[in-house]
């Protein structure tokens, strides 16, 4: 399978986990909103639903979506970056406590980065090589040879790219005390800056929300023709 093929299907599926289910939790939100109460939510009710929900269930939505979004293959199909980053944005608006958002969402991926290491080492990279993302493992594995744990450290920016490395440091034989220090550290260091950059702006992200939420609608609309498009044009 040529590998422009494959890179589109893999965005696919992120797309699917980033953008389209959220999107359709939304959209089955609104109609079950309308068939009660026959009339359609404002932004600000939808704000004050969902704040409420993260004021009473917070921790444990931002625990399992981190969890979620650390694990290999698993992450693609899960909106787990939105979900923490509404963690940190309903931080700002008082509703839970920003240090327990990043605490929680770090000991979160920290697991989730730990069972991928797990699996790499018991022979899970020959089941992503069977399904054809082999390419996306040995990509990996190449970045760890290369920059070792520099490559590592960077790598875990984005839970994405980190759940590869994770599992590519377990198929590599690194030495477990040495992954999970640098897992660890690398946690430490990367969720709470996203933590404190999503809430220095959450107050700007709620208020593009309530106010232009059908210029938010056509972006998001406008983005899924075009990502359409060029995954057409890579067929």
């Amino acid at each position: 399978m040529p590998s422009r093929y494959i890179l589109s299907r893999l965005l696919s599926l992120q797309f699917l986990g980033s953008v389209i289910i959220p999107v359709i939790l939304i959209t089955a939100y609104l109609v079950f909103f309308i068939f009660l109460k026959g009339s359609i939510p404002t932004s600000e009710e939808i704000i004050a639903r969902f704040a409420a929900l993260y004021e009473r269930f917070g921790y444990e939505i931002i625990f399992l979506s981190a969890i979620l979004e650390a694990l290999v293959l698993i992450n693609f199909f899960v909106p787990g970056l939105i979900t923490m980053a509404m963690g940190a944005i309903f931080a700002r608006t008082g509703h839970i406590e920003l240090t327990l958002v990043i605490l929680t969402a770090a000991l979160g991926l920290l697991i989730g980065y730990n069972i991928n290491f797990l699996l790499g080492s018991l022979g899970f990279g020959k089941f992503i090589r069977k399904i054809g993302l082999g390419w996306v493992l040995n990509k990996a594995t190449a970045q760890l040879n290369k920059f070792g744990t520099g490559g590592l450290i960077v790598g875990f920016a984005y839970p994405g790219v980190a759940s590869f490395l994770s599992l590519a440091a377990g198929v590599s034989n690194m030495k477990f005390i040495k992954f999970f220090l640098l897992a660890l550290l690398s946690c430490a260091f990367w969720i709470p800056l996203w933590g404190i950059i999503i809430y220095a702006l959450g107050e700007i992200v709620l208020t593009i929300i309530t106010r232009y939420a059908i210029l938010v609608a056509a972006i998001v609309v406008a983005f899924l023709l075009l990502f359409r498009l060029w995954k057409m044009r890579l067929k």
